[in-house]
């Protein structure tokens, strides 16, 4: 018979199984100095030019994912 800790055990690994599957499916940005949206050019530093398209790419991003893409 389980126990309350076996079943936060089970918990526990089915969240790190859920994170580390999605570290595995993020990718490296390359940071070339344009916009990752829109690619406008921008400060080397910067991955967006404004907020809009930091909004915008995360929306399409999560619909990748999403659609596993």
């Amino acid at each position: 018979m389980s126990d309350i800790v076996d079943n936060s055990n089970v918990i526990v690994d089915m969240f790190t199984d859920a994170a580390l599957k999605l570290a595995r499916q993020d990718h490296f940005i390359n940071r070339d100095g344009h916009c990752l949206f829109c690619d406008e050019s921008i400060e080397p530093s910067q991955l967006f030019c404004n907020r809009d398209c930091r909004d915008d790419y995360e929306k399409v991003e999560r619909l990748k994912r999403i659609q596993g893409k």
